[in-house]
């Protein structure tokens, strides 16, 4: 027995606790099935619980029936929604759990002005960096 302070308690204190829990996994979503689950998202209109049970639903996966007011369906667009959210966000910008991490911009070149192209790689009005030290000389 759990005692009632335990994450687990909010089940006992839904208003599903004291329903046929058949009313909650309609065996379709049309015609007969589609009343039952109307009557099952009643109850839930009804429960004091009803956000824990979403939450659960969707941490677990839960597939199939009515959990926290919502439908198998409604919960699969919600995942699809939040894994298109999630894969956009990792080609945004990258993430730890994406691979890498979003690029960071260059440090600024501590050279002077002058010296940059020749330090630092910038590129500039000038055209690209200079290969080598001192600048090779023109055969005649």
């Amino acid at each position: 027995m759990k005692a009632m302070n335990e994450p687990d308690d909010w089940r006992s204190r839904g208003a599903c606790a004291s329903a046929d829990p058949d009313l909650f996994f309609p065996v379709s979503s049309s015609g007969a099935g589609q009343r039952q689950e109307e009557k099952a998202r009643a109850f839930c209109g009804l429960c004091q619980v009803r956000p824990q049970c979403l939450a659960f639903a969707l941490a677990t996966s839960q597939a199939h029936g009515v959990w926290g007011g919502t439908t198998e369906d409604e919960r699969r667009r919600w995942r699809q929604a939040e894994h298109h959210a999630e894969a956009t966000r990792r080609q945004a910008g990258g993430d730890a759990a994406g691979g890498r991490p979003p690029p960071q911009p260059d440090p600024p070149c501590p050279a002077p002005d002058h010296l940059q192209r020749q330090y630092c790689g910038v590129t500039g009005p000038a055209g690209p960096p200079d290969r080598g030290y001192p600048p090779a000389r023109r055969r005649r």
